[in-house]
């Protein structure tokens, strides 16, 4: 049995990356959309965002 070429183990994770990706969207988080949190939340710790300035009732920070 002959083992895969790299480009086609390329093409294999590529594709495995570009579901991952459509399963995160189904599910309703996109890639930006986690970005967004992680920026916050980082602003957050820091001091520079102050949680009374937004309306978190339906927000779950982490």
């Amino acid at each position: 049995m002959k083992s895969p070429t790299k480009s086609k183990l390329q093409l294999h994770l590529a594709f495995l990356e570009r579901l991952e990706k459509i399963i995160q969207d189904i599910k309703g988080e996109s890639r930006e959309e986690k970005f967004a949190k992680k920026v916050f939340l980082r602003l957050y710790r820091k001091g520079a965002v102050d949680l009374d300035d937004y309306d978190l009732e339906d927000e779950e920070i982490e």
